[in-house]
């Protein structure tokens, strides 16, 4: 009976839902290139909050793998991976972050975990941000500033001169821009205009007077709507075409150097969608928040056109209350 009326449901809604996925699996053994560039999907929702990606200890190894040698400048800022400070008690706020407990002493990397965590957000999307943001995590003498405006959250491209000035600090830094990030998906926030399965239209730049135009495409994953709400620019062909590099006069780089320190570091941003599994589990159906158990082969291979397989920390799987009929 459970096969069955899965087919229904199945059949109710493979039509939407093949124009919103969108999903095609990428090649991971290639170094990525400007011509692989989806400006709908630059990152999937199942790798943008999977929360559980990253141990503290890992998080460590890879600040480590980025400043083997730290460097000693006139500010006295120690680089990521040296950094410690205290943590402040941070209340539960809904729609964004669970409740934090203050803490003593801490590691960068134990706070963009406990973030990570508190925040539902993948701490490689932390990472990736910190470093296209301010260079803060390779960085081996870090300016006062690139820690006072270490996410570019309270950076508005109207009033760039109060960057710093508001949210300072690592930590506040990472714990607002997280929150942030989980609010843009929230159907009861104030972030609604951009809605996967939709074509939007967005900007290559933000200076009017260069008349550089916009680019029309269909927005394929919500994670991909939050890129652009926290960096309203996709990269245009000049850009891609010198992907470590410079363009032209109506260039921006936010979103391409996102999708390029990903790719760099931990390999492709696009996972699965509504088919995932950890490395140790069965495969799920997930939709709307909710997991259904396929424990049946031939079950997976019907909902293939559904997207890839795609996989997922254990901790973001049991996240999912399960449904079993």
């Amino acid at each position: 009976m459970r096969k069955l009326r899965l087919n229904k449901f199945l059949g109710l809604v493979l039509t939407a839902l093949l124009t919103l996925v969108g999903l095609t699996p990428a090649d991971e053994s290639k170094a990525p290139d400007g011509s692989k560039f989806d400006p709908g999907l630059i990152i999937s929702d199942s790798v943008f909050f999977d929360f559980g990606s990253m141990t503290v200890e890992e998080i460590q190894r890879f600040l480590e793998s980025q400043v083997p040698v730290c460097k000693s400048g006139p500010t006295g800022m120690p680089c990521l991976r040296n950094y410690k400070t205290d943590t402040p008690e941070k209340a539960a706020d809904p729609g964004k972050c669970a409740y934090m407990p203050a803490q003593t002493n801490i590691s960068a990397a134990q706070i963009i975990y406990n973030i990570s965590r508190a925040c539902g957000i993948n701490p490689r999307v932390l990472l990736v941000t910190l470093q296209k943001e301010q260079g803060l995590v390779q960085a081996t003498i870090p300016s006062p500033y690139m820690y006072r405006a270490a996410m570019g959250y309270g950076c508005p491209d109207s009033d760039p001169a109060i960057c710093g000035k508001v949210w300072v600090g690592l930590f506040n830094q990472l714990y607002k821009a997280a929150g942030q990030f989980q609010w843009y998906g929230d159907p009861n926030g104030s972030f609604t205009y951009l809605r996967p399965g939709r074509e939007v239209s967005i900007a290559y730049n933000e200076v009017a007077s260069n008349n550089c135009g916009r680019r029309t495409f269909l927005l394929k994953s919500q994670a991909t709507a939050n890129l652009y709400y926290y960096t309203p620019y996709t990269p245009n062909q000049a850009a891609l075409n010198n992907l470590r590099g410079i363009g032209d006069k109506c260039s921006a780089y936010g979103n391409r150097n996102f999708w390029r320190f990903y790719w760099d570091w931990f390999g492709s941003p696009i996972g699965g969608g509504f088919l995932l599994k950890s490395s140790t589990s069965d495969t799920y159906f997930i939709s709307n928040d909710v997991k259904y158990p396929l424990s049946d082969p031939t079950l997976v291979d019907e909902l293939a056109p559904l997207g890839p397989l795609g996989e997922i920390s254990q901790d973001y799987l049991d996240s999912f209350p399960t449904q079993i009929s």
